[in-house]
């Protein structure tokens, strides 16, 4: 994912992000770890009629839920479809090009404060001049004690993406972000 960014363009990104997220102060940004958790699910999705979603739209969230699953998977704890859970996952997909930021928050909801997100994103991604066209994406990933209803978690990656690739390299990006964002939660 990562890897075709200059290390410029990656500090950019990562700056990008830490302002947008870590720099608004009403948006925390949590690092607790995976100790103590056995079970997880995704928060409920938000109703159609709140959420006007592109046949792109579902199929990134699907490959989102996969991606995040089988991170939650390979490190020993179990995903369930309903009922009880230790944790709560909840998620934000934020877009931005050369002319705009917009985000996807059918699955956000901790503290919905998705569009301070993305106008904190478009105004320090758009602030300087552009010489090339770009296209990115960010998935902030929430992770919320379910019993307590706290924000145990909140971390987030960044990747160049393409209305041109393919569905199995935006699994492959997916993949990667979803991995990166929760790299430090399994520590």
């Amino acid at each position: 994912m990562f890897s075709k960014i200059s290390l410029t363009g990656r500090l950019f990104l990562f700056l990008l992000l830490s302002v947008c997220i870590g720099g608004c102060s009403s948006v925390p940004m949590p690092k607790g770890t995976s100790k103590g958790y056995s079970t997880v699910r995704f928060i409920k999705p938000k109703t159609a009629i709140d959420v006007d979603e592109t046949d792109r739209a579902l199929s990134a969230n699907r490959m989102i839920h996969e991606a995040i699953t089988a991170q939650m998977e390979s490190h020993k704890l179990k995903v369930v479809e309903q009922g009880d859970s230790d944790l709560v996952v909840a998620y934000l997909i934020v877009i931005q090009d050369n002319f705009s930021t917009t985000s996807i928050n059918q699955y956000f909801g901790y503290r919905d404060d998705a569009s301070d997100i993305a106008d904190k994103a478009h105004s320090k991604g758009l602030s300087g001049k552009q010489l090339e066209s770009f296209k990115r994406g960010a998935l902030v990933i929430d992770l919320i004690d379910a019993k307590t209803l706290k924000l145990v978690y909140r971390d987030f990656a960044v990747s160049p993406i393409s209305t041109r690739d393919s569905d199995e390299v935006r699994q492959k990006k997916i993949n990667e972000a979803a991995a990166a964002a929760l790299q430090k939660f399994f520590k």
